[in-house]
């Protein structure tokens, strides 16, 4: 049940299981050993993960792909590109689905399949975002006042953790 459901939505996005198991870092065969093999659970949580997928619909106890799920996912892309300017235009024709993504200022930038966009979404606005100078929402400085405390060399250090802390924190939330 679980080989079927993978081979599924792979070829739903015109891939075969080979490069799905490249493209999450198993042996080119993982996934075919999966028929008379048990895999485990992270592996099956990397798959679920790039499909956008539930564990419970990739290990039967959930029959459909959640949809509100997806959309929600996506609805969150779509809110992270207008955020920074760009417009996302999804059509599908005759079971194409395809993604225009448009910036404000200089018209169509990207054309892609829906199912990449959802993958690399996040890393293709950041690209963008660089290209077109759309970096306005992250924040690049950081400035105190101390009134007149010297801090020392440890207390710089913790503060520089914390930093690092919160920016590990972001990337999560992403």
């Amino acid at each position: 049940m679980l080989f079927d459901k993978i081979r599924k939505l792979s070829e739903q996005r015109g891939e075969n299981l080979k490069t799905v198991s490249k493209k999450l870092g198993l042996s080119e065969n993982a996934i075919y050993k999966w028929k008379t093999q048990s895999p485990n659970i992270e592996n099956v949580m990397k798959v679920a993960e790039y499909f956008n997928v539930s564990l419970d619909y990739l290990t039967g106890f959930q029959e459909e792909v959640n949809e509100l799920e997806k959309h929600m996912t996506a609805e969150d892309l779509l809110l992270k590109f207008e955020k920074a300017n760009f417009e996302v235009e999804h059509t599908n024709d005759n079971g194409i689905e395809t993604v225009y993504i448009n910036h404000f200022d200089h018209g169509t930038v990207k054309i892609m399949n829906y199912y990449d966009f959802l993958e690399h979404g996040l890393s293709l606005l950041k690209e963008l975002k660089q290209k077109y100078h759309q970096d306005d929402d992250e924040i690049q400085t950081i400035a105190a006042h101390h009134d007149g405390e010297e801090w020392t060399d440890e207390e710089l250090d913790e503060i520089e953790r914390f930093k690092e802390f919160v920016r590990m924190k972001r990337k999560q939330q992403e």
